[in-house]
């Protein structure tokens, strides 16, 4: 057992992946919050496939620090009780129409977490929860999303290329800073979720 307080501070516990491990990164990423309901954690993937189905993804979002929603253990009628004061939060990036992402084509299962679509020219735009929150104001995927990658699919495979998520985040370098209280400048690949009124109602990966 890891004794997260004899650890230096300030420390931050993150897991990653591309593609399946994306998926692990996710699962991985719940597993230490289950051990460890006192720590913050998030998941900052590329190209993640969708891990569960719709219970699945809410409780994950429910894990969320703007959501309060600390679980720790199952209890005997199977449901996970909440504790402790960490958090898990999920940063998908999605490069433009990868295919992956929109898998599987099942029903029942959705994304947990928020998506970071990026786009053609450097455009990178934040969808909480990525299917929204109207009551915060916040805008899901446009329509089209899932079958946007069908349009082209030579594109969209080529998009998962884990080396073509590397080679956008160092051609498209953040350029928005922020400066904290020790005025050490912080530079983000996006700042803010896509609003409702703000949202293109159908997707365009350009």
């Amino acid at each position: 057992n890891m004794d997260t307080h004899s650890l230096s501070s300030p420390y931050q516990l993150f897991t990653t992946g591309h593609s399946l491990g994306a998926a692990d990164s996710v699962l991985l990423g719940a597993a230490l919050h289950l051990a460890y309901p006192n720590e913050k954690i998030r998941s900052i993937n590329f190209g993640c496939p969708k891990v569960g189905n719709i219970k699945w993804s809410f409780w994950i979002d429910s894990l969320q620090p703007d959501k309060g929603g600390q679980t720790t253990a199952s209890s005997d009628d199977g449901d996970i009780k909440k504790s402790g004061s960490g958090s898990f939060e999920i940063f998908r990036f999605v490069n433009k129409i990868d295919l992956v992402p929109r898998l599987p084509e099942l029903l029942w299962f959705t994304h947990a977490g928020h998506t970071l679509q990026m786009s053609v020219g450097g455009d990178i735009r934040a969808y909480y929860d990525h299917l929204g929150n109207e009551d915060l104001g916040y805008a899901g995927v446009p329509f089209g999303w899932e079958a946007a990658a069908y349009a082209f699919l030579p594109g969209a495979l080529a998009s998962h290329i884990s080396k073509h998520y590397v080679e956008y985040l160092e051609f498209y370098p953040p350029n928005q800073p922020s400066t904290n209280s020790s005025n050490v400048s912080t530079l983000y690949y996006v700042r803010d979720f896509e609003r409702v009124e703000d949202n293109a109602q159908v997707y365009s990966y350009a």
